[in-house]
């Protein structure tokens, strides 16, 4: 509720208990509770290249990113025109794709396409594990719900994860309430590796952590979107407590881009191999991390 008085505006509210539930039965009341907004963005790369991880992008790097990505589209030439080929010649992620539409109700279907094309990306190569159904635990205090990501990103080495993929068959699911307890439950996870590591019984350094910024995707059918999501202490503090926010959390979002779509898939590609390599540098900064700790 907010007031007008003579010196200013005065905001007054009842905080709300946050009710434990697993990540599949958030939806947007769990995001008002933790006081998380969202920024959309037109041109989602320059905040995620330029001022959230710019020490994961050395000079060049952006044009051999776009260098490779002409070249992975030789695997998806034929997504815009799924309706008039034979599936019989489609590479792995168009016939994934030529399968859904077949049979839309299916969530299989877009679990395989995003598989293929996660591996055609690079998420399987050097230490990046596309991890599927990885299974995190969602803390409320002293409670505890499920949360699991139809996929994280790990690094194999350090086991930092960085990102997390919910995909959806198009039903009417809040995939992106689901995205956000995730990333939480992530960061969670990450944050407690970190405690083992200064208190007794120093974890090896297999087990560092990553940062408290988290990679998302969400996924309807075809369309993808992509997020950037800061799992900030007033979010820790509010689900530790169990008891709503007025802090507020801005998520970077950018607009949505249809991989059925000739410009939207050039697009999907290009942000996936930027979320590879923030994902490859964060695993080495665990790394750098966890030797500064030992010694």
């Amino acid at each position: 509720t907010e007031f007008v008085l003579p010196n200013g505006a005065y905001t007054f509210a009842l905080p709300q208990e946050i009710v434990v539930e697993s990540a599949s039965a958030w939806n947007a009341d769990k995001i008002r509770q933790l006081g998380i907004c969202f920024n959309d963005y037109d041109d989602f790369v320059t905040p995620l290249t330029s001022e959230t991880f710019p020490d994961a992008f050395p000079i060049g790097l952006i044009s051999q990113l776009v260098t490779e990505r002409e070249a992975l589209m030789a695997s998806l030439e034929k997504v815009s025109k799924l309706s008039t080929v034979d599936g019989n010649s489609l590479k792995p992620v168009e016939k994934a794709l030529f399968i859904m539409r077949k049979y839309p109700a299916i969530a299989s279907a877009v679990d395989l396409m995003v598989l293929f094309l996660l591996q055609l990306c690079g998420f399987y190569s050097e230490r990046l594990f596309a991890f599927p159904q990885f299974p995190l635990e969602l803390r409320f205090g002293d409670f505890s719900a499920d949360a699991t990501p139809d996929f994280a990103i790990i690094d194999g080495h350090s086991f930092c994860r960085i990102a997390v993929v919910e995909d959806k068959a198009g039903e009417d699911t809040d995939a992106e309430a689901q995205l956000m307890a995730e990333a939480i439950a992530m960061v969670q996870a990450n944050r407690e590796k970190l405690r083992e590591g200064q208190g007794q019984g120093r974890p090896s350094k297999k087990q560092a952590v990553g940062p408290d910024k988290v990679l998302g995707v969400t996924i309807r059918g075809s369309l993808f979107t992509f997020y950037l999501i800061p799992v900030t202490n007033a979010i820790l503090d509010a689900m530790a407590v169990r008891t709503s926010t007025i802090v507020r959390t801005a998520v970077t979002k950018s607009r949505s881009f249809d991989l059925c779509d000739e410009t939207g898939s050039r697009e999907i590609v290009l942000h996936l191999l930027l979320f590879r390599e923030i994902a490859a540098w964060a695993g080495r900064a665990s790394d750098r991390r966890s030797e500064s700790e030992s010694r």
